[in-house]
């Protein structure tokens, strides 16, 4: 018996102690890029890196993709996926509002106005940046169409993954950028900087200030263009990054940068640095992210950015950007309801077992409880009902003895209120709501005049005619009325 009690105990341990897997994954237009980062309790325990071009692949991506994943040893069944920038269109709003719910209740009415695309058609996200006029907020709005987003979680889940958000890859460059300068204990810059992420075929153009994400732009140029160009020294590559900071500058209305950080997969002393500190005029940091990953060299292809992978792998909670639709976020929230309530059935299985007779016992002693207690609310909601009569009760009896508030009070009023040729054929007290007259007269005139008088009498709330009519009563014709005078 102590031997199974300690192995559930052992089980239970697991459960509560495991280790946390986070595992990043892009599926770009000519790449496939795959990262894991497998920590323990204090430490990384290690670190996979895969980058494959989608062309040498022998197999369909949906064929070749599962045993990929396998070959690794992913150790979880969760993953976070991104869309390269290339793939996604931002727009700079000014939205009139600081409120985070109207703000998003704005982009969701108003934002695909913004594009040309129908509902159905994209996938939207947005982001709050700051707020530089009063009561106006600085929204970015990135969308893309919806068939990008569809197509990475379906062939991931196809895998055997479920995809819990899809960023967009800009993010995953501030990201690792940010937590790098923090893993080194530097300081990150209050100013504007420029984050200028190379990849094989484009490059990203990241706007941070103080540690934020403000914006980005994506250029048709990148390593290869680099290594192919005629002037040599990537000169190019360089008007095509002068080009989108000045588009930016003027779009956004920023302010001078004050550095760059050039990003890529080159030597040390690369010359590319060089040129963009000659034709930005800024001081350009140089930072190769792979360098001091201690990764297998053959894992990567030369050129490539593995700076999104890094970012997104970092395991940060909420993204800034997530193009989830919003049916797939119901879905997934559903599932990890679900999710939730097997593992806390497990869980209470594994009590159960360990605590045997005793917690049997317990529950049947507080269902035995539940009952009584049942019983017991069964007689105070007879008591209450009863009280409540009773005091209705009381207070009628209240207001009847009041002098100001009987029925003789108000009929006496009525009555001195009545003139010739009116008269009453009921006379309907409620003491907690109105009294209605009902008569007749000799003309309409007389009973507007009538409840012209008892509104006077100033001791009703109001007065409502509700049924004048003329009916013949022989051969004389009267005036029938009914008058609700309100309490």
């Amino acid at each position: 018996m102590q031997g199974g009690i300690a192995g559930i105990t052992k089980a239970l341990g697991k459960m509560l102690n495991r280790h946390h897997a986070s595992v990043a994954v892009e599926v770009g237009t000519d790449l496939l890029k795959i990262f894991q980062v497998w920590e323990g309790r204090q430490k990384v325990k290690n670190r996979i890196l895969k980058v494959a071009r989608i062309a040498d692949l022998k197999r369909p991506i949906h064929e070749e993709l599962p045993d990929i994943l396998k070959s690794l040893d992913i150790r979880t069944w969760r993953v976070i996926t991104y869309l390269p920038r290339k793939l996604v269109t931002m727009r700079f709003l000014e939205v009139p509002s600081t409120n985070p719910q109207e703000v998003a209740d704005i982009i969701r009415l108003q934002g695909i106005k913004q594009t040309p695309y129908s509902r159905e058609e994209v996938a939207l996200a947005h982001a709050v940046i700051g707020s530089r006029h009063e009561g106006m907020s600085d929204v970015v709005l990135a969308f893309c169409q919806r068939k990008f987003v569809d197509e990475r979680i379906d062939l991931l889940e196809r895998s055997g993954f479920k995809v819990e958000k899809i960023g967009i890859g800009s993010e995953g460059v501030a990201e690792w950028y940010i937590g790098d300068q923090h893993d080194a204990d530097m300081m990150v810059s209050k100013d504007l900087i420029i984050l200028i992420d190379q990849d094989l075929s484009f490059s990203d153009v990241v706007f941070c200030r103080d540690g934020k994400f403000v914006y980005s732009k994506s250029i048709l140029a990148g390593a290869q263009q680099v290594a192919m160009d005629p002037e040599g020294g990537g000169a190019s590559f360089c008007n095509e990054v002068v080009k989108s900071i000045e588009f930016t500058q003027e779009e956004l209305r920023l302010e001078p940068p004050k550095k760059a950080v050039l990003i890529a997969s080159l030597e040390e002393g690369n010359s590319l640095r060089g040129a963009l500190e000659a034709r930005l005029q800024l001081p350009v940091e140089f930072f190769n992210p792979g360098s001091h990953l201690g990764l297998d060299a053959a894992s990567s292809v030369e050129g490539v950015s593995i700076t999104p992978l890094l970012g997104f792998g970092r395991g940060k909670a909420d993204l800034l950007f997530d193009l989830m639709p919003e049916d797939r976020k119901l879905r997934i929230s559903l599932e990890k309801r679900s999710g939730q309530m097997v593992k806390t059935g497990a869980l209470s299985l594994i009590f159960l077992t360990v605590m045997g007779l005793f917690v049997a016992g317990l529950f049947y002693k507080k269902r035995a409880y539940l009952k009584e207690l049942e019983r017991e609310i069964g007689k105070t909601q007879e008591y209450a009902a009863s009280i409540e009569e009773k005091s209705v009760r009381t207070r009628l009896m209240e207001k009847v003895k009041n002098p100001e508030t009987s029925f003789l009070f108000y009929l006496k009023k009525v009555s001195e209120a009545l003139a010739a040729g009116t008269y009453f054929n009921s006379v309907d007290f409620s003491a907690e709501d109105k009294l209605t007259l009902k008569g007749y007269a000799g003309q309409m005139s007389e009973v507007f005049d009538f409840a012209k008088t008892l509104e006077g009498l100033k001791v009703f709330e109001g007065v409502k005619s509700d049924h004048v009519s003329k009916k013949k009563e022989g051969d004389q014709v009267v005036a029938e009325f009914e008058i609700d005078c309100i309490l």
